[in-house]
């Protein structure tokens, strides 16, 4: 990094109660500190395109790990305590909040935080809501589009809205460094289409963009997202651009699993 860039990111930072060496930014995000904003080692942060923001109300804590990466449009807001542990990796448009900021029912009321503890080496995948009071364990991973609150487990991997464990992390419980045979990749692939366009049933391998009205520009690129997070491979928006069933979907996977 130069010393010009050291500079720039000094700046941009300088709301900070801490910040630890070598941390990143892409673009320039939106910072409100009103409280206590620690950043550790090696964190990155990406506000482009689009802007990503961090918010601290007075007397809170928002403290991420070492190595932690922020993608783009992300929004982290804590009115009591956020915690982020090393090597978690935040997906674009994630949204992190430790407070409702209403009581249902009493517009007059003022609402209580309730501290989210993400633990190590976390996975929240892209336009995922991690809501007041959650507790992701060390070595999770949320699916893309997930709403997350209560207890997820170490090492289980989550998605949904709500959020509802789908499998452990790990080669053993089919993760992302699983040996799938050709039935085992399509199954995933039914799966993510289904949860991701929020179909009521699973899809037929024959099933695409001409039968199913949420697979739209959108609604492939968040099958591309929510893909790569949940099978731990880089496809390419070409190859899901291209798809025109769940069976090409499959396809690509394939090829991607061939060519890593």
């Amino acid at each position: 990094m130069s010393a010009v860039e050291r500079l720039r990111v000094a700046l941009l930072l300088r709301a900070c109660d801490r910040v630890g060496a070598h941390a990143r930014l892409e673009g320039a995000p939106w910072i409100d500190n009103r409280g206590r904003l620690e950043l550790g080692e090696g964190v990155s942060i990406s506000s482009r395109p689009v802007q990503s923001r961090l918010l601290v109300a007075r007397g809170a804590l928002l403290r991420l790990g070492d190595g932690v990466r922020v993608g783009q449009g992300a929004a982290i807001s804590a009115y009591a305590r956020v915690e982020i542990g090393e090597g978690s990796t935040l997906g674009p448009f994630v949204a992190i909040e430790d407070t409702d900021y209403h009581v249902p029912g009493d517009r007059l009321a003022t609402p209580r935080p309730a501290p989210v503890q993400i633990g190590r080496n976390v996975r929240i995948g892209a336009r995922s809501t991690i809501l007041r009071g959650a507790e992701i364990g060390d070595g999770a991973q949320v699916a893309a589009g997930s709403v997350v609150s209560g207890v997820v487990a170490p090492n289980a991997h989550v998605g949904g809205v709500p959020a509802m464990q789908l499998r452990a992390v790990g080669a053993e419980a089919g993760g992302p460094g699983a040996a799938l045979d050709g039935s085992g990749v399509s199954a995933r692939v039914v799966a993510v289409v289904q949860r991701v366009l929020g179909l009521r049933e699973q899809p037929s391998l024959e099933s695409g963009p001409a039968q199913i009205k949420q697979w739209d520009s959108l609604g492939a690129l968040k099958l591309l997202l929510a893909l790569e997070e949940d099978l731990g491979l880089s496809l390419g928006e070409t190859a899901v651009a291209k798809a025109r069933s769940v069976r090409d979907l499959v396809h690509a996977v394939e090829a991607a699993r061939a060519a890593a």
